[in-house]
């Protein structure tokens, strides 16, 4: 929150391959790994009291006060909330609250997107399977090539190889 009172959304890491390459293993006894096991958010009144427990933590994540949340769904803990102020003692329980909310909403939608694209691609694949099953008088050819096609696009990807006597790539 600024002085203004405004949230304020920075993203300090991202979720590219590189990023996740450099994430860290949260420390037994560190602020983010006591976060990342436990449901409840965590609040910092004053940070230089726990700066032997920032590990994995960005600067930026750890000014003179903050909120740590845990954004988890149901079976897996998938990062953390955090929010930091210039100010000690700047995050009053309300706060705590509305942090431990947002990221609980965080879980939510995210498992609610990848349920989302689970049911997009699980619709692809019996579009895919009811069009092939309508392929009675198709060539063998016409098969494979249609095979080869879903293949690739079900799985995302840029080409396709159906190995048969000779190669063909998609």
């Amino acid at each position: 929150l600024d002085d203004d009172g405004f949230l304020r959304i920075k993203s300090f890491r991202g979720l590219a391959a590189p990023a996740r390459e450099a994430a860290v293993k949260p420390e037994w006894g560190s602020l983010l790994g006591e976060c990342l096991l436990t449901p409840l958010a965590i609040s910092i009144p004053d940070s230089a009291e726990v700066r032997d427990r920032l590990q994995g933590l960005l600067a930026e994540e750890t000014q003179a006060s903050f909120v740590l949340a845990p954004i988890t769904t149901e079976t897996a803990a998938l990062g953390v909330l955090a929010a930091a102020s210039s100010q000690k003692g700047f995050f009053a329980s309300e706060h705590v609250e509305f942090f431990q909310s947002l990221a609980e909403h965080l879980g939510l939608a995210v498992k609610s997107a990848q349920l989302e694209e689970a049911l997009r691609l699980n619709e692809s694949r019996l579009e895919a399977l009811w069009k092939l099953s309508q392929m009675e008088v198709a060539s063998l050819r016409q098969i494979t090539d249609f095979a080869l096609e879903a293949g690739v696009r079900l799985t995302k990807s840029k080409i396709g190889n159906l190995p048969q006597g000779g190669h063909r790539h998609l």
